[in-house]
């Protein structure tokens, strides 16, 4: 309960240990729903290459398709292209702004009733 960073990971658990409460923010599940299909799609392309496949992903990633044809070229291997993808987004200042991070508690509820919604038991 010592931490050596005032902003690191240890001053984290011990703020969540000494709260009744949880405020930290996290990827709400409209951006993750997004995110998955996004890198969906980009498993998709790796499989079978089709432009409209590459449209898609520059239309919801909001990367131009120019730069998605680049990082195909550049990965060999989906996973790699989804790690910058995603890394890209998070850096994004408008995907921020269209995807805001929510409270963590939002994003429980939300994520439940998405399950529950979807016949998904949870565990």
């Amino acid at each position: 309960m010592d931490p050596r960073a005032p902003w690191g990971f240890g001053s984290e658990l011990r703020d969540r240990h000494e709260s009744d409460t949880v405020f930290f923010k996290v990827e709400g599940l409209e951006k993750l729903l997004r995110k998955f299909r996004i890198f969906k799609l980009i498993r998709l392309y790796y499989e079978k290459p089709e432009i409209q496949q590459l449209h898609k992903i520059a239309s919801l990633s909001g990367i131009t398709s120019k730069l998605s044809r680049e990082y195909f070229a550049k990965y060999e291997y989906p996973l790699s292209f989804i790690n910058r993808i995603d890394r890209d987004l998070d850096a994004s200042a408008s995907w921020q702004k269209k995807y805001p991070d929510v409270i963590v508690s939002k994003a429980e509820t939300d994520l439940e009733n998405y399950l529950f919604k979807n016949g998904i038991p949870l565990p």
